[in-house]
């Protein structure tokens, strides 16, 4: 049993050596080299990309299909008109340029070749 004179010592103690094990250098091929080599690093030939799925898929047209698995694999195969890049901007993906009549009921896609 700890008597109650001695029992704030072990949390002390933990916070100490927690706190000197923050304290030390960074070992050769720190933090900085590993993110700047990862960015440089390109897939090579054979790699592969493993993807995680909400359901099965039921099929790859997506204008039959109802299911969000379907949806998901068939964005993966097909190209739309538009797609939103990395930054969530809608950019061209088939069409090169898109506009809207003047009184925006119509909307012109032109295509890329």
């Amino acid at each position: 049993m700890i008597r109650r004179g001695t029992a704030w010592l072990a949390p002390l103690l933990a916070l100490l050596c927690a706190g000197a094990a923050g304290c030390g250098r960074p070992a050769e091929g720190g933090a900085d080299e590993g993110q700047t080599r990862a960015e440089d690093d390109k897939p090579a030939h054979g790699d592969s990309l493993i993807e995680a799925s909400i359901g099965d898929v039921s099929g790859f047209i997506p204008n039959i299909t109802s299911d969000s698995a379907s949806h998901e694999v068939a964005s993966l195969v097909y190209s739309g008109l538009l797609r939103r890049d990395r930054h969530l901007n809608i950019v061209g993906d088939l069409a090169e340029s898109w506009e809207f009549s003047r009184n925006c009921l119509a909307l012109t896609f032109h295509l890329r070749k």
